[in-house]
């Protein structure tokens, strides 16, 4: 399986406004909100978002946005995709219109995408282990291979 290994956001650290640095924060908000009446409802909102990130970020500090690693599903066919499209504008359907006979039509799209993501998985599986005992290809295996056998010679 092969990852691409990206960059992560930096995050603002929420979870240290617990005690003393939750009323910090609360009590650098309270100094810095201020509403005017003439503001409209979406200018003091604007407003005071910036005033709570702001402070949330001086407060609490930010993340450094370690590695973020997205894992590729090597196992994805055509027949996959369109089998979870038919599922998800079935589902779309049955919510629109809420009628019994959609809701079936659903159940049943929904069964065949897990036929269909099951299937790919096999013949994905089957594929790997092919290539583990074939000997080709055999550099990504080494180490699952050496494990193998350490554990038959115990």
């Amino acid at each position: 399986m092969q990852e691409k290994r990206t960059r992560a956001e930096k995050r603002i650290r929420t979870w240290k406004l617990t005690g003393d640095v939750g009323r910090e924060f609360k009590d650098k908000v309270n100094r810095q909100h201020r509403t005017h009446k003439e503001q409209t409802a979406n200018e003091k909102w604007v407003y005071l978002k910036g005033v709570l990130l702001s402070t949330a970020e001086e407060v609490c500090g930010t993340s450094k946005g370690g590695k973020k690693i997205d894992k590729e599903t090597w196992w994805w066919s055509e027949e996959v995709q369109t089998s979870i499209k038919k599922k998800k504008e079935a589902f779309k359907n049955w919510q629109r219109e809420g009628t019994d006979q959609l809701k079936e039509v659903y159940k049943e799209k929904k069964k065949e995408a897990k036929r269909a993501v099951a299937k790919a998985k096999e013949e994905g599986y089957k594929e790997w282990y092919e290539k583990l005992d074939t000997g080709r290809e055999r550099r990504p295996f080494t180490g699952l291979q050496r494990r193998e056998q350490r554990q038959k010679e115990t």
